[in-house]
């Protein structure tokens, strides 16, 4: 389709990225945390707060449905190619769950 979006498959893959965008930003800026409380930034971290963990899961799971309905070619796009892996090499889990004050692997 020339000059036009088809919505069905654009807003998807959108809400997605911005999930995705969600959890790596939010578990960077639990690094932050006590920078952002003294200069007065207002960030994901500062809100979320304890609830972080509860969360990213929502925002991960969004990003996952998303992509398991792509990968199946439910999102009309037709398409069944394999995206990346979203999963977390082992040293990163360890690495935010030691951020987030999770159990530790």
């Amino acid at each position: 389709m020339h000059g036009g979006v088809d919505w069905a498959v654009v807003a998807p893959l959108y809400a997605a990225c911005v999930s995705w965008t969600m959890v790596y930003d939010t578990i960077y800026a639990h690094q932050d945390k006590t920078d952002d409380v003294r200069v007065g930034v207002k960030s994901t971290a500062l809100l979320f707060g304890e609830r972080t963990p509860l969360v990213l899961n929502g925002f991960s799971a969004v990003t996952v449905s998303v992509e398991s309905e792509r990968r199946e070619g439910r999102s009309g796009t037709g398409s069944v190619a394999e995206p990346p892996s979203l999963h977390y090499p082992r040293r990163e889990r360890g690495r935010v769950r030691r951020v987030l004050g999770g159990p530790q692997a």
